[in-house]
């Protein structure tokens, strides 16, 4: 199992999210950027309880899944278009972290 950094993970879910909304990036990124860095920071905490054996993969699973649930908050202050390149921005990032955390912690979840 892998350790996780801060840095990383954002960095892959920033890659991940501009690559699936391509030129429409700008105009989400005030909006989405912050948000990621919260699941991220999320990510790197599981997978230290899991190397402290502090979590179990059921609880890993809720922590990541609140935390990603959240990031949909984003999209109530978008409208039509912006909605959804924000939504499949996010949606993107979303699966880089969950990447992230099964490599890290060795769980074959979400």
């Amino acid at each position: 199992m892998a350790n996780l950094s801060l840095d990383d993970v954002l960095g892959k879910m920033v890659t991940a999210a501009a690559g699936a909304v391509g030129q429409k990036w700008p105009q989400v990124r005030s909006q989405v950027e912050s948000e990621l860095r919260q699941l991220a920071e999320v990510a790197v905490d599981i997978a230290a309880r899991k190397a402290q054996g502090k979590i179990d993969q059921h609880q890993a699973e809720t922590l990541f899944k609140m935390q990603a649930n959240a990031l949909t908050g984003v999209l109530a202050g978008l409208a039509g278009q912006a909605r959804l390149t924000a939504e499949m921005a996010i949606n993107a990032a979303v699966g880089a972290a969950k990447d992230a955390v099964r490599t890290a912690t060795g769980f074959p979840f979400i």
